[in-house]
C-alpha cells in the first residue's frame, strides 16, 4: 500500500485543466484503496446495511429496505463485487442521482434492487478506468528528465520489491487481483528480470508474469529473506545494470 500513497500524493501536481475535483476524488479511492467488500467482517456488513437504507431515503424511494432484503443485498455486494469499495458505492450513488452516467437507466422504480446497483456500480468501475487511463497517460507525458545514479535505481528498485512483497504478505488473497496494480506486477517482473532474479525467457502474459511473482514472494518470506541484501547482491553480480 505505501506505493499506492505515494503515487497519491502525486495527485497535486496534476493541473486542474488536466483532471477535475470528481476526478481527484475517483482517482484518490483507487490509488489508496479503501477496504473492499471482499474483506468485510460482521461489523462492516451491518455498517453497510444501515447506509443502504440512509441512501434508500435518500433515493426517494418510499417503500421502506425490509431486513431480509438489506441482508440480501449486502452480502451479495460482498460477494459479487469483493474489490468494489464502500468509499465508491457511495461516491457512484451520488454521481447516478445526479444523473451523471447517462448511459444507465437511472430510475430505480421505488425499489433498491440488485439490478440498479449493479447498473450504477458498472457505470461507475467504467467511468473509474477511464480516468485511471488518463492519470496514466499524464504520467507517462511528464515522466522526470533526471537521469538516475546507479546508486539510486537501486534503491529505488528493492525498495519497491521491499514495499510490494510487504503489501503482498499483508492481503494475499486479494493482491493480485487488482485492476490498478497491473503496472505494479508488470514492473515488479521487469525489475525482478532485468537484475537477473527472474531467469528465461522474458514474459508477456500477465497470468504467466503473476505466477512468477507469488512464487518469488512466497520464497522470501517463506525463508526470511532480506530482499534488498538479496537483490544487491544479483546488482553486484551485474555491474552493466
Amino acid at each position: 500500500m505505501s506505493n499506492l500513497i505515494k503515487l497519491s500524493t502525486e495527485l497535486q501536481t496534476i493541473p486542474t485543466k488536466d483532471i477535475n475535483t470528481t476526478e481527484k476524488e475517483v482517482l484518490h479511492y483507487i490509488l489508496n484503496k479503501p477496504k473492499s467488500f471482499g474483506s468485510f467482517n460482521n461489523e462492516d456488513k451491518q455498517k453497510l446495511g444501515v447506509y443502504l437504507i440512509a441512501i434508500s431515503k435518500f433515493l426517494g424511494i418510499k417503500q421502506p429496505l425490509e431486513d431480509i432484503q438489506r441482508k440480501l443485498l449486502v452480502n451479495t455486494l460482498c460477494s459479487e463485487v469483493k474489490n468494489f469499495t464502500f468509499e465508491e458505492l457511495d461516491k457512484a450513488v451520488k454521481m447516478a442521482s445526479m444523473g451523471k452516467f447517462s448511459e444507465i437507466d437511472n430510475q430505480h422504480y421505488q425499489y433498491l434492487s440488485p439490478i440498479y446497483l449493479s447498473n450504477i456500480i458498472n457505470a461507475y468501475i467504467s467511468y473509474r478506468n477511464t480516468i485511471y487511463k488518463k492519470y496514466r497517460n499524464f504520467k507517462e507525458n511528464n515522466k522526470p528528465e533526471k537521469k538516475l545514479s546507479r546508486e539510486e535505481i537501486i534503491r529505488i528498485s528493492t525498495n519497491f520489491i521491499k514495499d510490494e512483497i510487504k503489501e503482498f504478505s499483508e492481503n494475499k488473497e486479494e493482491y493480485f487481483d487488482s485492476e490498478y496494480k497491473v503496472i505494479m506486477y508488470k514492473h515488479s517482473y521487469n525489475t525482478l528480470y532485468k537484475v537477473g532474479i527472474i531467469k528465461g525467457k522474458e514474459l508477456n502474459n500477465l497470468d504467466d508474469i503473476k505466477s512468477i511473482l507469488i512464487k518469488f514472494y512466497t520464497y522470501i518470506l517463506k525463508n526470511n529473506i532480506n530482499v534488498i541484501d538479496y537483490m544487491k547482491s544479483f546488482y553486484n553480480k551485474n555491474k552493466s545494470i
